[in-house]
This record gives structure tokens, sequence and C-alpha cells, in this order.
């Protein structure tokens, strides 16, 4: 399928969208006046690689950007996958000012979480440890309970202790749990213990940097709830997509690349086997 910058396609109850997620304009046209609960995104790592452009990204306008558009309802999450990067011996902490920004702008940072991606990449790391880790920094305005999505391992074992919590003075109370059962499910840890699988060889070969639909479903299933819209800014390869279509959400995306809009649009029909529709242009 031709795909052109501007080009808006519906998947299904989502929509992916060719174009610049830092213009006001493309997003309030993919959004058709909805607001998403949860933004879930992976990001270029820094300047790291070009993604199909002729030069390297800067990178902390081109997030300030993104995140100045962000469509995001009163209580909604943004959580944005992120890498270290190496440079001079040292590593680089590219966020900060990005971070600082959002600060200033109402988005505070509300958690930070380790994707532990159970092994390590090879090679000789030049002194370091060999990485088997990146980072998914957590912004909100208010906060939003998280789903209890995993199995609790004790579920229906009556409890029998009591236990002493710290309260705001300072003072310690004794809680009981005596008599009570323990509860099927838990909200997820803070360390998302996930294996960097890819997905088909085609995929990887027409995008270099695609990641597990497992990592966008654990903050999905966590901070949505069915039938609720996940934002994603960056949709690479369509993995935000394809999870939040699995997992009975919608999503609504943005990507840049026209190549990887129609890498995206081929994903999704032989996926789904349903044929996305080009929306008409605005005049």
């Amino acid at each position: 399928m031709h795909v052109r910058s501007g080009d808006v396609f519906q998947l299904g109850q989502n929509r992916l969208a060719c174009g610049d997620a830092t213009s006001p304009q493309l997003v309030e046209r993919l959004m058709a006046a909805k607001s998403a609960k949860l933004c879930m995104t992976s990001p270029p790592y820094d300047n790291q690689r070009t993604y199909g452009q002729d030069k390297a990204i800067d990178w902390t306008p081109l997030m300030k950007g993104v995140c100045s558009c962000l469509p995001m309802a009163p209580r909604g999450q943004v959580l944005v996958n992120l890498g270290l990067v190496h440079r001079k011996g040292e590593f680089v902490e590219y966020w900060r000012e990005w971070l600082d920004w959002m600060r200033s702008v109402g988005w505070r940072p509300f958690g930070w979480y380790v994707w532990d991606k159970l092994s390590a990449m090879p090679g000789d790391w030049n002194g370091r440890l060999a990485p088997a880790h990146e980072f998914v920094f957590h912004f909100n305005r208010l906060a939003r309970k998280p789903n209890k999505t995993k199995p609790c391992k004790s579920a229906g074992v009556m409890k029998n202790h009591s236990r002493c919590l710290r309260v705001k003075d300072g003072s310690f109370r004794r809680f009981s749990h005596q008599g009570r059962r323990v509860q099927p499910f838990k909200i997820p840890d803070s360390v998302i213990r996930l294996p960097s699988a890819k997905t088909t060889g085609k995929i990887e070969r027409a995008h270099p940097a695609v990641f597990p639909i497992a990592l966008p479903s654990e903050f999905i299933l966590a901070f949505t709830n069915r039938g609720e819209i996940v934002y994603e800014p960056f949709a690479g390869s369509g993995t935000t997509l394809i999870a939040s279509q699995r997992l009975g959400r919608r999503c609504y995306a943005v990507e840049q690349n026209p190549d990887y809009c129609r890498l995206i649009l081929e994903r999704w029909q032989a996926e789904f086997k349903t044929k996305p529709t080009r929306l008409p242009r605005q005049r």
C-alpha cells in the first residue's frame, strides 16, 4: 500500500498516522477529539540511529515537541522506554534536560522501572558488565491505581499474621491479617522480567529496534481497561498497536517514516486479516 506523509489509516478501532508527532494538527486529526489513558512508547535512544533519516536526531527538542502534543486524559499515564548510551568512557544521561522540562510543564516524574531482559547482549563492553536492562520512565499529573494483573503465588491461603506499618506521623501501627485470604492477583513489580525476544525476521530486517510485544502489554494491562485508548507517538514497527489490539484496547499511533508505516500496515493485515482503510485528507 502506498503511504505518504499526512495519511491517516483506520485499522479496526485503531488508527495510524504517517507524519510528525510534534505537529498539533496531525495529532488532533488522529485523535478526533478523543484522549488517551496511556502513552506507551519507545523513542530513539539519544542519536544512536537515524531511523531512515538523513541525519541523527536532535533528541531533546524532539522529545519536548512530542510531549507538548500528548493527547492525554486528566489521569493519563505516560511511560517511556529508554536504554543507556555510553560515550568517551561514561554513560550519558541524555534524558536529564528532558526530565527537567517534563517537570516544568506539569508532567511529574512519578516512577522509574527496569526492564530486565533476562540475558545480556554478547560482546566485550570495554570493562563494563554486559548490558541486560533498559529503563521505563513513568510520568503523570494525577495517579491512576494500576490494575492487579500478576497472580499471587499463595492465592487463597488464609493469612495468620500481623505486621507493623509506619504511618504519616512517624509512629507504627499494627495491622492484623488473621482470618483473611490472600488475594488472587497483585500489581506488577517495578522490575519487568521479559526476554528481548524478536518477531519475524522480515520485521527485524525492516526496522532496527523492534521490541517484544510482551513489553507494552505489561503496561497496557496495568494502566488501561478494555476499550480505552493507548497513544503511541513513535510507532516504529507497530508493536504497541499489535499489543493493544490483542488486549482489547484501542491504539492511536504516529510514525514519521512512510516505509515503517507500510511495514505496520503489512504486519497488521497479516496478523488480523483485515485491510486498513485510508481516511480522507482534510482540505
